[in-house]
């Protein structure tokens, strides 16, 4: 009898950890989404009016955010974003623009969060990227390109808002503020760009933690 409630009172007090043990992996969804995503368009023009024949986009994007947790609720965290798209416009009288877009940043950063309960958290993230874009336009007339490089400082401040009592356990709402700065390279340097500054607020941010 003493065996079976020795061996109760362990797998309750198993039971409690388990359920005070906070989490050390966090996916962040945002409004770019997460993973990887790709959309063809093709566009009808009337050919006697616009003097448009065929008119076709793609589009692709992937994107990975990802955050670890260590017990003094600091973490570290990785994200890489891409961009392409590609666009081919043939007119009535055989001439053909053909544009394609691509765009890559990579960063890493650290972060603090405020409060024990990591799903209901105050939490801010400083980050380091960097980053590439280049465009590059054909026609008849020849070939266009425009290419720049850039280093970028995030400042991330949110507050997670965990979703339990909506049955999801291991999810957070995550409101998100943002202040970015980048310095350009490349291209966009030479047309005179030197810094870029952005502020921006993400309404849209979901954290699944576990």
């Amino acid at each position: 009898m003493k065996k079976l409630i020795c061996s109760a009172l362990l797998l309750c007090s198993f039971s409690v950890f388990a359920q005070e043990e906070q989490p050390k992996h966090i996916i962040s969804i945002g409004t770019n989404g997460f993973g990887w995503s790709g959309v063809a368009t093709i566009f009808d023009w009337d050919k006697d009016e616009s003097g448009i024949k065929d008119h076709d986009v793609t589009k692709g994007n992937l994107s990975l955010n990802y955050s670890y947790v260590f017990p003094n609720r600091f973490m570290i965290g990785a994200f890489i974003e891409t961009e392409s798209s590609d666009s081919e416009m043939k007119g009535v009288n055989g001439n053909k623009v053909e544009n394609r877009e691509n765009a890559t940043e990579i960063g890493i950063g650290v972060g603090y969060n405020f409060n024990e309960d990591v799903f209901n958290s105050w939490w801010i993230q400083a980050i380091v990227a960097a980053g590439s874009s280049k465009e590059e336009t054909k026609d008849s007339s020849g070939k266009d390109k425009f290419e720049y490089d850039y280093s970028a400082f995030y400042l991330k401040l949110g507050k997670r808002i965990n979703l339990e009592s909506w049955g999801l356990k291991n999810i957070s709402y995550n409101p998100t503020i943002t202040f970015a700065s980048a310095k350009v390279s490349g291209d966009a340097e030479d047309a005179g760009l030197e810094r870029m500054s952005q502020v921006s607020l993400e309404i849209i941010r979901f954290d699944i933690l576990f």
